[in-house]
């Protein structure tokens, strides 16, 4: 399984919160980031080869899924995930298509605030999200 499992450390004392983790079936996964306050945390799972059926095929034009985005509020675990959809022109392909990193991962999240997440997506554009948890 990949995902994220949640702990706590308060008072010195290190516990994992059950029943509190995320589970998904994507193993391009970006590290978790907590915003400032550490009460939120946001994280980015990839899709590969989303553009067409493979890495060196140019898309085909128009919408595909390219990930998704989870945010999640730490102790509770109530969590929100939001699908990354990329508008794409026809005959898009990667600048370099050896650059897994950066064509099927989605960038990392900055919070913005406790209410917004920025990501890089694969195609350089940056993308703010509203959260709702």
């Amino acid at each position: 399984m990949r995902g994220a499992e949640y702990i706590s450390w308060e008072d010195g004392h290190l516990e994992q919160l059950k029943n509190i983790g995320f589970i998904t079936d994507s193993n391009l996964i970006r590290e978790p980031v907590f915003n400032e306050e550490g009460t939120f945390i946001a994280m980015t799972f990839g899709n590969g080869c989303w553009w067409s059926e493979s890495p060196d095929i140019p898309s085909s034009g128009g919408q595909f899924y390219a990930g998704y985005l989870v945010w999640s509020e730490a102790k509770s675990g109530k969590y929100q995930r939001i699908d990354i959809i990329i508008d794409l022109p026809i005959d898009w392909v990667p600048e370099d298509l050896e650059d897994i990193l950066n064509n099927e991962f989605l960038g990392k999240p900055i919070f913005i605030n406790s209410n917004e997440v920025k990501i890089l997506l694969p195609t350089k554009e940056e993308r703010i999200l509203p959260l709702q948890v």
